[in-house]
């Protein structure tokens, strides 16, 4: 499992390498971001996949709501795609984040 730290409002989290064939799970974790009392409340993904080389799924909220979850399942091919999700909080807030995936061997 893949462990993005969540500091800052929004941004982008840089890119992850991703086997052909494979399928992993990602959390972004935001226990040191969120103020005291603030919790997660739902979950949103976007993605950029060409020619459907890759599937996202399995949107999850931890149990603490401080954190989420969700998997990328990839095919044979190599190919990079974004996958740009969105948290919203208790306190009204909406957090937007980019995640760049490159599988195989494409740059």
């Amino acid at each position: 499992m893949h462990v993005f730290e969540i500091a800052d409002s929004d941004g982008d989290l840089g890119a992850v390498r991703l086997t052909a064939s494979n399928v992993e799970r990602y959390q972004a974790d935001f226990g040191y971001f969120l103020e005291p009392g603030v919790l997660l409340t739902g979950m949103s993904i976007d993605t950029e996949v060409i020619d459907d080389d890759a599937i996202v799924n399995r949107l999850q909220l931890a149990n603490d709501r401080r954190s989420v979850f969700w998997y990328v399942e990839s095919t044979d091919d190599p190919t990079t795609f974004d996958v740009n999700f969105a948290v919203t909080t208790n306190d009204g807030q909406e957090l937007n984040y980019t995640v760049h995936y490159v599988v195989g061997a494409r740059e």
